[in-house]
């Protein structure tokens, strides 16, 4: 489908609306495909991060969790102490920092974390269905605009780390 060809302007010309149009619609797909495992979206995001940084072999606090996945670090706080009470993360002394927790995945968030990922990789397969080199361009220009947000996201003069 081709984009509209109206000679009047409106709110489906710009990018940040036709992102936001498709990061709505992939939501929705999303959402309703991690309903079967009982997940949302971001609680699934937190549980594959803490496994990232976990297989890095790293002790991973909230605060790390937040940035190496880029979620706020307040929804982070909120999500996590949810998991934690279902059981999926559990909270340990952090090795090197005593006022610290290090979060780690309990064996019911390898499970539940292993039974989604298939999920989420076919919501992404059928959503993103497009040929290979578009699917590139648009993967490498999505990382150029995270990467350029990276550098000062806030015009402060602060760059946030890009790694952990």
């Amino acid at each position: 489908m081709d984009a509209p060809s109206s000679s009047t302007p409106g709110p489906g010309d710009g990018p940040g609306f036709l992102l936001w149009q498709v990061a709505n619609a992939w939501q929705r797909r999303l959402r309703q495909a991690l309903e079967k495992v009982g997940l949302t979206h971001v609680q699934f995001v937190l549980l594959a991060g803490i496994k990232g940084l976990e297989e890095a072999q790293m002790p991973i606090t909230q605060a790390t969790l937040a940035r190496f996945v880029r979620v706020d670090e307040m929804m982070t706080s909120q999500v996590i102490r949810m998991l934690e009470r279902r059981g999926t993360v559990m909270r340990r002394p952090h090795p090197h920092d005593l006022r610290a927790r290090s979060l780690a995945l309990s064996e019911e968030g390898e499970r539940l974390l292993e039974w989604a990922k298939p999920i989420v990789a076919a919501v992404d397969e059928a959503f993103f269905s497009l040929p290979e080199e578009m699917l590139n361009a648009l993967v490498q220009s999505l990382w150029q605009l995270i990467q350029s947000q990276d550098e000062d996201p806030d015009q402060t003069g602060t760059r946030v780390p890009t790694t952990v």
